[in-house]
């Protein structure tokens, strides 16, 4: 079970969340519809023999991802964040080869966090 599912359980329980360092953990989310058309486009074009990184390039701290679930799921549960001296770990992927051989616009057009989220959630597939 992912970060992702255990806090989504949380919410659907209504059961409030306490995070730790919330803001100074980081993850790098990509849609899989995203995942896809990259996938497509890699393959029909000739590029080296390249390891090309495929995620958003954007950084979503665990309170951003927390807050994101709770608003898709119209809820009211507390989301607590304690703070410790903890160093942060944020996960930030380089995607600038993906970028050279796909294009900024195809990026720029990956879809969102919280309408990823929504859409997973109102098709059940979360």
């Amino acid at each position: 079970e992912g970060i992702l599912f255990f806090l989504l359980k949380k919410i659907k329980r209504k059961e409030n969340i306490a995070l730790t360092d919330g803001n100074k953990t980081s993850f790098d989310f990509i849609h899989v519809n995203d995942v896809s058309k990259i996938i497509y486009q890699l393959s029909r074009i000739c590029y080296k023999d390249d390891i090309v990184n495929v995620a958003s390039g954007t950084s979503v701290s665990l309170n951003m991802l927390a807050e994101s679930l709770k608003k898709a799921q119209n809820s009211t549960v507390c989301i607590h964040n304690t703070r410790t001296t903890r160093e942060k770990s944020f996960s930030v992927i380089d995607i600038q080869k993906l970028t050279n051989y796909i294009g900024y616009e195809t990026i720029r057009n990956f879809k969102p966090l919280d309408e990823g989220l929504y859409e997973l959630l109102k098709n059940g597939e979360l």
